[in-house]
């Protein structure tokens, strides 16, 4: 391979490790880490590769925020 093949290589995978740790720190924020479809996700960003094909449409939730920057929202 050339050097900027491998230089791509590199960042692309420097990249998904970012990925990984964003994606785990907000669905534990979000109360979803155990989530199946978040599993999925984390699968495949630790492998680098897809392992798991099915990860999408993602399936969202009802968002039912109590705060708003740190505020809380009246109810």
């Amino acid at each position: 391979m050339s050097a900027p093949r491998d230089a791509t290589i590199d960042e692309l995978l420097a990249l998904i490790s970012e990925a990984y740790q964003v994606v785990g720190i907000l669905a534990d924020e979000c109360g979803r880490f155990d989530d199946p479809h978040v599993t999925k996700m984390m699968d495949n960003l630790a492998a680098g590769k897809m392992v798991h094909s099915d990860v999408l449409p993602f399936p969202s939730k009802p968002n039912n925020p109590t705060q708003f920057h740190g505020k809380n929202i009246p109810t």
